[in-house]
């Protein structure tokens, strides 16, 4: 595939530009959100735009055991048109795409147990995670394979909400804008 240089954006642009994929994406995910430097509201040029989503997945009701099941057609024919340069829509935690019109995406894919730590940590800046992921550790917690466990096991500890995360740390959510490495 050939690579093509992404287009910068402002702020802006990138919010509006990104509100259009949200709405394109949304009949096919659970949720959706802006991450990284549009949901911190950066100035900077943007050259990508990095969403949060939680796919809506295919059911099936002759499983018994309650297993993970294949992301419904739309969300993988949506992604692949828009030039999957990075991983596989059918599967995976994370997909970058090279949209013909417009900068890069980067799409975090969670689901419920794990919506909270994924969205603080894909809205960034990595200093900061990093730091409240050492605050977690100090707290008994740890992340592993995109969930929160418990020190000393596998125990996965949910996060369906950013607040929760700070909530285990004894701290206030803290809004995005105001977060800084």
């Amino acid at each position: 595939m050939q690579m093509t240089a992404c287009k910068l954006m402002s702020l802006k642009e990138a919010r509006s530009f990104g509100k259009k994929i949200i709405d394109e994406m949304m009949p096919y995910c659970t949720k959706m959100v802006f991450a990284g430097l549009v949901r911190r509201e950066r100035s900077v040029p943007h050259d990508k735009i990095a969403f949060v989503c939680l796919p809506k997945e295919v059911d099936n009701p002759n499983d018994l055991f309650g297993g993970s099941y294949p992301r419904v057609e739309g969300f993988i024919k949506t992604l692949q048109k828009w030039n999957v340069v990075i991983s596989s829509p059918e599967a995976g935690h994370y997909v970058r795409c090279m949209h013909p019109d417009g900068p890069m995406l980067d799409f975090y894919m969670a689901n419920e147990t794990n919506w909270g730590l994924t969205l603080m940590m894909r809205t960034g800046p990595k200093e900061y995670y990093q730091e409240i992921l050492g605050e977690l550790k100090n707290a008994g917690y740890y992340s592993s394979g995109g969930f929160l466990r418990k020190l000393g096991g596998q125990e996965i500890v949910p996060t369906p909400y950013e607040d929760t995360i700070y909530k285990l740390i004894g701290q206030e959510w803290i809004l995005p804008l105001a977060r800084i490495g």
